[in-house]
């Protein structure tokens, strides 16, 4: 009995062992479990922060071309002003040469420097639509025949630079070639000749 008194807490023992034991690796499987939901928990924060990124940087984008975009029309309507202004002046300025002065068109034949003056030689032309010629105009000599003028350098010469820009002609560059002049007269003396056409 006494072997039993002391193999007693010894086999009492030994369940506990056992029970313990097997809990542990319960508990240890339990963790695993948990430690895996965790890490694909966070690797699905992961992506879900990932995808916000994205759209804050896509949303970012938009907001930078609206604001380009609202740039570019407060630049379209200064540009509309400015065209407005500068169609109202040109407006005006026409019916100020309309109304002060008389113009004649005119094909440049040649021009030659002589002392302050420059004498240019000139035929009395309009330029006539005509589809069958080229750039669809064609010249045709007016009732005033050919005639030349002298030029003093008070009186403005624009040539054309190009299609449509008109820039001011040094001397020696005006009978360069043929062109087809318009001459604003004021009281029968030209104030002005501006290139209209190239030929």
């Amino acid at each position: 009995m006494k072997i039993v008194k002391r193999l007693l807490p010894l086999f009492c023992f030994i369940p506990i062992l056992l029970i313990t034991g097997c809990t542990k690796n319960e508990t240890a499987s339990i963790s695993d479990q948990v430690i895996s939901e965790l890490q694909n928990k966070v690797e699905k924060l992961e992506q879900t922060i990932e995808r916000q990124q994205e759209s804050i940087t896509a949303h970012n984008n938009q907001l930078n071309k609206i604001n380009e975009g609202e740039s570019l029309n407060k630049n379209i309507a200064i540009i509309e002003e400015s065209y407005s202004y500068l169609q109202n002046h040109l407006f005006v300025l026409e019916t100020v040469i309309q109304h002060t002065t008389t113009s004649k068109t005119a094909v440049l034949n040649s021009a030659e420097i002589i002392g302050d003056s420059i004498h240019i030689n000139i035929t009395y032309t309009n330029k006539i639509r005509d589809e069958n010629a080229p750039n669809n105009f064609r010249l045709v000599e007016t009732g005033e025949g050919t005639r030349t003028i002298s030029i003093t350098d008070d009186v403005p010469i624009l040539i054309l630079d190009g299609p449509s820009k008109l820039k001011e002609a040094e001397w020696e560059h005006v009978g360069d070639h043929q062109r087809f002049l318009q001459l604003f007269e004021k009281n029968g003396e030209v104030v002005c000749i501006l290139e209209w056409y190239i030929p």
